[in-house]
């Protein structure tokens, strides 16, 4: 099927191309029309927004954020040959400092960012955001863009980050980490149950549960799982000591006829007897 909105796009930059040649000697004519142009080059699928610049980020373009260390909060601990510290400030300020550090050899990233419920939850350069403000959502996908960058850049080859949201502005983040991470690394949306018992304050249906969005660096990204032991494995035990392994459910399923390629014997792994499905099961 045709792309419309390609065929349209084609057609303005072949537009765009008659205007330059005509003002070819207008440096400031041909500044806009790259501006256009660039625009119009722009992906169209995924998160739109009316991108915003923080007070934060115009501070940064001539001033550099330095460490400064403060011994009477120092923790005295025997902690061997590891080193722990807890930066205090703007986290922006802390996350570009760390890129001149830390630049891929941070393993794990956790953050808990204001959700933007409207409900003073989300300042932005110093002031809260409430939900009358037409520009509530560009400005925390502004905010949230800049360090996700950042954290990216922290990030390990085998390094993941977990992002906590809650509905109200999940499907948003869930873009907005595709476009940095890539869709290819997206590993999960970890659902956690946050209460127990309905909500009476809830509108129409009570919110039960809030999500933790799981991306890696790379799309190779698997858990480091905890190493088995005794203990974990004497969980399994069969409950009546059966000198042969138990299952609970039966070896075959039904619908053959729609599952050709599921009919097929398996082995015994004692007997060595090759146990085929019944007909019409697979």
């Amino acid at each position: 099927m045709a792309n419309l909105s390609q065929q349209k796009r084609q057609r303005m930059l072949k537009f765009l191309q008659t205007i330059r040649e005509e003002h070819k000697d207008d440096d400031d004519m041909l500044i806009a029309l790259g501006e256009i142009e660039s625009e119009l080059n722009a992906k169209k699928y995924g998160l739109v927004w009316e991108q915003h610049e923080e007070a934060v980020d115009i501070q940064m373009r001539d001033n550099i954020p330095v460490f400064t260390e403060c011994t009477d909060k120092e923790i005295t601990a025997d902690t061997g040959n590891s080193y722990n510290f807890i930066l205090e400030g703007d986290n922006l300020h802390s996350l570009r400092l760390l890129e001149k550090t830390h630049t891929r050899r941070i393993d794990l990233i956790y953050i808990d960012p204001p959700y933007n419920t409207g409900g003073k939850d989300f300042r932005y350069d110093d002031s809260f955001v409430v939900k009358e403000d037409g520009f509530r959502h560009s400005k925390w996908i502004s905010f949230m863009r800049e360090r996700l960058l950042a954290a990216k850049n922290l990030l390990s080859d085998k390094g993941s980050i977990f992002i906590s949201i809650d509905d109200n502005e999940e499907a948003v983040l869930k873009l907005l980490c595709d476009d940095v991470f890539g869709e290819d690394c997206f590993v999960s949306n970890i659902a956690w149950q946050r209460t127990y018992s309905p909500r009476n304050d809830s509108k129409g249906l009570s919110v039960e549960v809030e999500h933790i969005l799981l991306y890696s660096k790379n799309t190779m990204w698997s858990p480091h799982k905890l190493e088995r032991t005794e203990k974990m494995d004497s969980i399994y035990k069969t409950p009546d000591n059966d000198t042969e392994p138990w299952t609970s459910s039966s070896l075959t399923a039904p619908s053959a006829s729609t599952h050709q390629g599921m009919v097929y014997a398996i082995q015994h792994p004692f007997t060595g007897e090759l146990m085929y499905p019944t007909s019409g099961r697979c």
